[in-house]
Order: structure tokens, then sequence, then C-alpha cells
């Protein structure tokens, strides 16, 4: 598989050679052993500090635990315990613990993700040898967004870099690196959940207007007065019309939603020739299109210096208008020298903020700085001129100030929080009903480096599975409630139990409870499971009472297709799952029709 881009990072490599030769203060044989293997390193740990009303937050792991397994494309029989990171859980535990939650909901309206929202995940996919995002966090952060308390029904885009290396076969940085982002997009999509890439370079060049305007075509809108350009895209499922600057578009309504809307910026950690270091707003420069340099901007050189290096602060105006609602850093490793050669060091260190700039500034300063070939150009606190990430950072915070956006570097605006240690005191679990649902609830007395619980199910009482993971608050002294929803389960009685893990890995079990189905009191049709699907899907549905049941398939057009279920059926919840092997890619709609119930929804087959 990694043949194919073998001779692509052998290119790479040898652009750059020259530049890493020039590393003072390193001896032949030490320059060698960094061209050949990467280099482990401890660093001192890393400051915490709180201030009073803190402008930003920041949330750091000075070290992250080992990722369980790996992933090969499109293999639908991975564990789920493979999709799950303990690092990202671990640093959404921190954020939790102070109060920035992953998870929009009624309880918590100020969280990230909404259960419905479009998830873009900016990382940074252009460099190979651990010199981009780790597919590790990236799996992690996706899986932990499907978990969704309310169930996920958005969707998950991957975006590529755009400029001039698009997502390939060597961009990763997990524990193993033959596991690249193709593979981790591509597992998930084969287990039925809507994660998707766009390869926002494949539209570059493409000259388009808004949605609003008429323009339905994939491309970069471009204000020539701003110089700003940003893509806007139908998304790979079919099912919605995207635009970075202004959310989703509403063909019918003929309106945007922005708060549903939600980006990511993800980058890695490593210096840069050009502005010192590369970090969030750096990586910001993957949401421009680089087409059309010469007309737009006087040439790639002067796009570059002129515009978003210097005083113009381009990356910080797309910014703005592109915002991010969530920045992670990933620091595992961490490339000190510009981007010259195989070089990699092993920091074991991840970052996290709601303020991009925030999370840059200590970064670079406290993470970067103290093993980079050249500090005086990655410390952020140095206004060093040409190729210094202080001067950089300068302009485009200023450019951030002067639109209204309450983003800081100072830190005495600034509060940084690691993981503290406090024990988790269970203080009641129990379980309702409600049409075939079962929502467990328990709740807390107070936490301490509590990882989460892992939620089990048995039809015996002997024999437990593991059947869904909901994170913990870290650390808290404050009581906290937590729920499951169990659906459409089809045996007369379960057992349920938690396991609550530490972040140590210690763990203990809850007492079992015992639930008993009763039949449901009304008729319900469930989305089937997965969509899209390839070849087959699930259909859920209830009976209240002994009727005759038609189940049928349509095409798009209202034809026909097949009798999935046409029979006599006693009360209860059943499952029908449907192969469409011999059916072309496309959408289709199920009804169901019992007396005088009648229901319809769409599914869309993607072979």
């Amino acid at each position: 598989m990694k043949s194919s881009s073998k001779n692509i990072s052998q290119k790479k490599n040898k652009k750059f050679l020259v530049g890493a030769l020039i590393i003072a203060g390193l001896s032949i044989a030490t320059l060698m052993s960094y061209f050949t293997q990467p280099v482990p390193i401890t660093l001192k740990s890393l400051p915490t500090w709180e201030v009073n009303n803190p402008v930003s937050k920041v949330f750091v792991m000075e070290e992250i635990p080992s990722t369980t397994g790996s992933l090969a494309a499109g293999d639908s029989t991975v564990p789920n315990e493979y999709l799950d990171d303990p690092a990202i859980d671990t640093l959404f535990l921190i954020m939790n613990s102070q109060g920035t939650y992953l998870y929009k909901t009624a309880a918590q309206p100020s969280g990230i993700v909404g259960s419905d929202d479009i998830v873009i995940i900016k990382g940074s996919f252009q460099w190979d040898f651990r010199n981009t995002t780790s597919t590790d966090r990236i799996k992690g952060l996706i899986w932990q967004i499907l978990q969704h308390p309310d169930g996920f029904t958005g969707e998950i885009l991957v975006g590529d870099n755009t400029q001039w290396a698009p997502i390939g076969e060597d961009d990763n940085n997990s524990e193993d690196t033959e596991q690249c982002i193709l593979d981790v997009i591509s597992t998930f999509y084969s287990k039925g959940y809507p994660v998707y890439l766009f390869k926002w370079a494949d539209i570059m060049y493409n000259v388009v207007t808004e949605y609003s305007d008429g323009d339905y075509n994939n491309g970069y809108p471009y204000d020539p007065a701003s110089k700003i350009s940003y893509p806007k895209f139908q998304s790979p499922s079919g099912n919605y019309y995207i635009s970075l600057k202004y959310g989703i578009w509403d063909s019918t309504t003929q309106t945007y939603n922005h708060d549903r809307l939600c980006i990511v910026d993800f980058p890695v950690l490593k210096a840069h020739g050009w502005t010192g270091a590369t970090l969030a707003i750096k990586n910001w420069i993957g949401v421009l299109t680089v087409a059309y340099q010469e007309e737009r901007y006087g040439g790639g050189d002067s796009m570059h210096f002129n515009y978003m290096f210097g005083e113009y602060a381009l990356p910080a105006k797309v910014m703005q208008v592109t915002y991010p609602k969530l920045t992670i850093i990933d620091a595992a490793w961490a490339n000190p020298e510009r981007n010259y050669g195989n070089i990699a060091i092993q920091l074991n260190m991840l970052l996290a903020s709601t303020d991009p700039f925030a999370a840059s500034w200590y970064a670079a300063k406290y993470m970067l700085t103290p093993v980079a070939y050249y500090p005086e150009k990655t410390n952020p606190d140095l206004n060093g001129g040409y190729g210094s990430y202080g001067t950089c950072l300068i302009n485009w915070i200023n450019c951030m100030h002067d639109s209204g956006f309450a983003v800081t570097i100072d830190s005495s605006e600034i509060s940084v929080y690691n993981l503290s240690i406090i024990p988790v005191e269970l203080t009641s679990f129990s379980s309702a009903l409600d049409n075939g649902v079962v929502m467990l609830n328990w709740r807390t007395a107070s936490e301490t480096n509590n990882y989460g619980f892992q939620v089990e199910r048995s039809n015996d009482g002997i024999t437990f599975n593991h059947i869904a993971f909901v994170p913990g608050s870290g650390t808290t002294t404050e009581a906290k409630t937590y729920s499951y929803r169990d659906s459409f389960l089809m045996n007369k009685e379960y057992y349920y139990r938690l396991k609550q893990i530490d972040l140590n890995g210690n763990h203990s079990y809850s007492n079992i409870i015992k639930v008993e189905l009763h039949p449901p009191d009304k008729f319900v049709l469930n989305q089937n499971y997965p969509n899209p699907f390839n070849p087959t899907t699930k259909i859920k549905f209830a009976i209240p009472k002994e009727s005759f049941v038609n189940l049928s398939l349509f095409n798009a057009v209202g034809e026909l297709i097949s009798t999935l279920v046409a029979e006599q059926m006693k009360p209860g919840f059943y499952e029908y799952e449907y192969d469409g092997s011999n059916l072309p890619s496309g959408v289709y709609l199920y009804k169901i029709k019992s007396g005088n119930y009648f229901n319809a929804k769409k599914m869309i087959l993607l072979k």
C-alpha cells in the first residue's frame, strides 16, 4: 500500500536534505542518527496556572497513554476499542472538569459539538515521517464525536491540507507507521459511520460564488478586497451543502445555518522556516486556495510574505470567517528543525483550547521552543523579524483584536490545566423503560482521575459484553449525573453493570441491575443503520398491538422494489436486515403500514 507514495516521500526528503545539513552544533554521527530514527526526549513538567476571569483556558497533557490496536483500510470487523484513543479521552476529561464540554446538549448548551452538526476536522496533512497530525488522535476524536449522548446524526469530514500536497498514504503520525489517515476514514465508513474524506485540493482551482447566489458548484469563493478564499462544497454523502464561511445551506428555505458547522483545527507541532512554527494559525493557511497566485497576490512569494506572514495577516482574516470551535495541537512527535529532513522528536504531549491563539502561544513556548534547533525563531515572546513565530503571532493576533475577537497570547489572561488526581464515588445506578428503550442513569458524588464508565450488558447476568463508553469528568468535587440509552432490544430481559476505569487503568464494577422489557405502547419506525450502507443495513420497528404489517422498499421515483415484510405480527420490537447487493447505488425509501399507521424514511446505498 505504501509503495505508491514512496517516490513522493523520497522527493520531499531529498528536497529538504540540504537544509537539514546546516544544523548547528551536531556532529556527523549525531546528524545521521536523526535521519535514521526518531528521537525520544523528555521535557520538564509543563507549567500550569490559574488567573481570575481568564480570557482563555488551555488544557495540557504531559504524557500520552498508548492507544489500542491499529486500523486497516475498510476493515469493518475491527473491534470498537481500536477506534478509541485514551489520549483524546483524557484530554476531554480535563476539559470537562473545567466547564469546557465536548458535547452540546440541553444540559450543556455551551458544548462544542451538537448531535446533528457537520464536523470538519482540519489536520496538518502535508509532510511524511511523523510530521503530520497523528491518525491515532484523529480516530479518537471521531470516535468521541460519534458517542454523543443524544446520538450523532450529522457527518464528520476530514479535509486535506490543500495548497500542493493533498492527503496521502504517508500522512500519519501514529504508533503504527503503516496506519494512514485514509485507513482511519475508510474503517469508520465501512462500519456504517458517517465519516468521509473531502479533498479540497480537487476543487482548489474552481472559481465559484456562494449558494445564496445560486451557485451549487464545488470550489472557492474569493473576495478581491480582503484576499480571503475558503472552500464551499457538497458533502460526499450528497446530503449537505457546506460553506466554511456561512455554514450549512438549506436549499428549501434558502438560508444558512452556521451553528451546525463545527470546525476543529488539529495541527501537528513543528518548526517552520518562514513562520518559525506551524501551529493553529499557520495550519489555517491550508483553508485558503493558492490558485491564481499571480493574479491575486502577485505570485507565490508575495502571497506568503506580503499577505500571509506580514502585517496584512491573511491567515487571521481567513480564521475570522472560518473560526474553529476547538483547537487541538498534536505534540506526540515534533519536528524541531523547520520541516527539513526526517527529523522527529517524541514529546508525547497533547494540548487543547477553544482559543487557537492561546493554544499556539503555549505550545510554541513550552513544548516546541525547549527542543527547537533555533529557539529564538520559535519562541512566541520574541519579535525576531523574518522567520520568527513571535512576529507572525503578533501580526495575526492584532488582526483578530482589531475585529473584536476575544483571543489572547497574554499569560495573565490564560488559565492552564492538566490532570489532577481525585477519587470516584458512585452514589446511584438505576434504569427506566420507554418504548423499548432502556435508560441507564447513574450519579457520582465526587471524582478523581476518572477516565470514564464502560457500560456492559448481559442476557443471563453472568457473561457481560461492552456496549458503550461514557467519559467521566476527570477530577471534580461536584456531583455529576450520567446516562446512556440502549434502544430497540429484542429479548425480554437484560442485565447491566458499569465498569468504572481510572486513568491509570485501575477499575471497579457497579452493582448489577435487571431490566424486564414490556411491549411498546406505540408504532415506531427507526432510521436504518448503518446509513449510508453497503451492502447490508438493519431496519428496526415497534408494533404496540397484534396487526398486519407491510414493510416495503421503493426507489427514488416511488417504484416498488421489494416487499420486505407482509404478515400478521404480535406486539414487540423487530429488526429486519436488508441486503442491497443486487441494487445500484442511490437513494431509496422504506415504508411501513400497519392499520392506520404509516411512516417512511430515506436510506442511501453507496457502493
